[in-house]
């Protein structure tokens, strides 16, 4: 099988998250994807974090329509921090014949010097980096050396991916959503209609349950 990883915080869950699942899911043909939220990020934590149960709900509730969509609740039942390395060492053992394809904006990857145990996460899994249309990938130059001209970014990481990890990084372009979870969460704040920016049953259960008073003990 070919599994797709998307994680994240989910904070909360919205149409962008879905579309690029979906985008991927389509365009590498992968028999699933597993959403797996967080439970305590290693580089996201804030007041502003909604309670992991929450967060994993709504994901739930987000993609039960899709058959290729699953939700892994590893993350959230596991102690500790939510290190990516832990949680794919756990798939790999799970899913023993199957590639892991991670799913990960551009942004976290530029990052992936600073993730727990690096190399072993590019051992355990395929990187699928999406990108939006007129985005710049100059912070990926951070991934392995300063000073790589853009133009020549993509293949050089390919490269040196392949011939030192035997794992390439695959760039695709998704469909540019401008919705995160910041602005939904300041429109929670501000009182206005988060309708449309992510599914209706998630909207409900947000209102429901009174998520605008996250940083409040539930």
């Amino acid at each position: 099988m070919r599994i797709g990883i998307l994680g994240g915080t989910f904070n909360p869950i919205h149409y962008g998250h879905l579309r690029i699942a979906e985008e991927v899911r389509e365009r590498f043909n992968l028999t699933k994807v597993l959403f797996i939220p967080s439970g305590i990020p290693p580089f996201k934590f804030s007041k502003e974090l909604i309670p992991a149960h929450h967060r994993a709900e709504m994901v739930r509730l987000a993609i039960k329509s899709n058959p290729f969509f699953e939700i892994s609740y590893i993350e959230i039942e596991r102690e500790g921090i939510s290190y990516t390395v832990d949680t794919l060492e756990i798939l790999k053992h799970q899913y023993s014949d199957s590639t892991l394809y991670f799913i990960a904006g551009a942004d976290a990857v530029a990052d992936l010097p600073k993730w727990n145990r690096p190399h072993r996460v590019l051992e355990l899994a395929e990187f699928i980096v999406v990108t939006r249309p007129g985005a710049p990938l100059s912070g990926l130059k951070n991934l392995l050396i300063y000073g790589i001209p853009e133009e020549g970014l993509m293949r050089f990481i390919n490269e040196e991916i392949e011939e030192f990890h035997h794992r390439p990084f695959y760039f695709e372009k998704v469909s540019a959503i401008s919705i995160s979870g910041t602005l939904i969460r300041s429109f929670m704040k501000a009182k206005k209609s988060i309708k449309y920016l992510l599914p209706e049953e998630v909207e409900y259960y947000i209102i429901k349950n009174r998520i605008l008073d996250y940083n409040k003990p539930t």
